[in-house]
């Protein structure tokens, strides 16, 4: 059977701090598979704060977890290289044979594949992921990831599958920094609508024997920006970012936001911008004053077939004067925008391909930055633009979007409104030059 965490502690000479409990009690939890237990775990962490005693406790955890229908526990120790892995492996290695009580637990060791067996059969292991391929093929009770800002997403990839059967789970210690999974795990943890993972953010000085005085002597020598993610784990909201001063254009503000939905006036003209769903994506619409640069209201919902879809927005469009509607004419959408034209809407479309809407952001960006489009604090809006950012992949494209796992509905169907203002519709005044792909049905 596994071991209570109290006569672990003792016999690793452990004395958890209040933010390493936290974590081993996350993992403790979903170890044993708690009602309500998180399985993805991810901590970012400032320099010195603890998290190497921290994963090599929470190794131990799931090393002496009780076997299950698939046998013997497997914990993996994973890292962008073995350097850096080596950092709580070595650590491990040493307690194992330097602890009475541990040591009468270990079978073997096999130095050449950083593979410790136990008696019960139990196995750890040391990986790196600077060779992805190398991480699949196995059946894992815990993966531990260090450095997760370094590993690369494709890393991730490998690994994930590894933890399936057995509902595994991973914890993840990395600095707040980079544009990859460990990032978007950051934000899923955040998110409610994310039930599965947790995340949390340490300062080095949650570790009550980092000295103070050392703090400011690291913010004298460091860059701001990278003092505050190296020390202070607060993730640099500008970085990689696509969309800036969102909070200057929210009406009203994020504690007293105004009335979400403003009721149309009789002779105003008004244009909807709408991003219809695909698959598991969200329908949104946003209704907008082109003389004011106002957002009015929001529609999103989800799973709703295609003429479902169609009658909502043609709805909306008709409540507010017989709006004129801005959507993606691609592929099916083209037969979209005919089913709106044959219900009487005023519609507009554009054929989307990664050049013309990468032009629709853009303006959608400049239109933040200058403060010409504004909105209530709808919850979904905000965190999709927040996420929203620019990743270089392999291949060496820049590449603007949300992160994995979250939706780009709302920029998008806000950008379409935008679109819709900069040319003139409903009555607007503003116009660009730039033309692409619009027709006018």
């Amino acid at each position: 059977m596994s071991w209570e965490p109290q006569i672990l502690w003792a016999a690793l000479n452990f004395t958890p701090h209040p933010g390493q409990s936290e974590i081993l009690q996350k993992v403790d939890a979903a170890l044993h598979k708690h009602s309500g237990a998180q399985r993805f775990l991810d901590a970012s962490t400032g320099r010195q704060w603890g998290k190497t005693l921290t994963a090599g406790a929470a190794l131990w955890m799931g090393l002496l977890m009780p076997p299950d229908e698939f046998g013997p526990p497997a914990v993996k120790v994973i890292a962008d290289k073995y350097e850096h892995g080596k950092l709580i492996w070595d650590r491990f290695i040493s307690g194992a044979y330097g602890n009475d009580l541990l040591k009468t637990q270990v079978a073997s060791y096999i130095k050449d594949r950083e593979l410790l067996t136990l008696k019960n059969g139990a196995t750890a292991q040391l990986l790196s992921s600077d060779n992805p391929q190398s991480l699949t093929g196995f059946t894992i009770t815990l993966a531990i990831v260090d450095e997760a800002a370094f590993v690369q997403d494709a890393g991730l990839e490998h690994l994930l599958p590894c933890l399936a059967v057995r509902q595994g789970t991973l914890l993840a210690f990395g600095t707040a920094e980079g544009q990859g999974w460990h990032r978007t795990w950051y934000l899923r943890g955040q998110d409610p609508n994310y039930p599965d993972h947790w995340s949390v953010t340490y300062e080095s000085t949650n570790n009550p024997y980092f000295p103070p005085e050392e703090l400011e002597t690291q913010k004298l020598l460091l860059p701001r920006r990278r003092y505050e993610q190296l020390y202070l784990a607060r993730w640099q909201s500008e970085e990689g970012a696509v969309f800036h001063n969102i909070d200057s254009c929210i009406i009203g503000s994020l504690d007293k936001p105004e009335p979400e939905t403003v009721e149309p006036e009789e002779g105003h003209k008004y244009v909807v911008g709408v991003d219809f769903g695909r698959h598991q994506d969200f329908t949104v619409a946003y209704v907008g004053e082109p003389r004011t640069g106002r957002v009015l209201h929001q529609m999103r919902f989800t799973q709703q077939d295609w003429m479902g879809q169609i009658e909502r927005v043609a709805r909306l469009a008709k409540k507010y004067n017989n709006a004129t509607i801005i959507c993606d004419g691609s592929g099916l959408g083209d037969v979209v925008v005919s089913e709106l034209q044959d219900a009487g809407a005023d519609v507009v479309s554009v054929v989307f391909t990664p050049s013309s809407k990468d032009r629709l952001i853009q303006r959608l960006v400049v239109a933040l930055e200058r403060e010409e489009i504004r909105f209530p604090a709808y919850p979904e809006l905000l965190r999709e633009l927040r996420v929203y950012e620019t990743r270089t992949l392999t291949s060496g494209r820049v590449q603007t979007g949300a992160p994995a796992g979250f939706h780009d509905d709302c920029p998008t169907a806000l950008a379409l409104l935008n679109e819709g203002f900069e040319r003139g519709y409903g009555g607007g005044s503003r116009v660009f030059v730039e033309e692409f792909a619009w027709q006018k049905r």
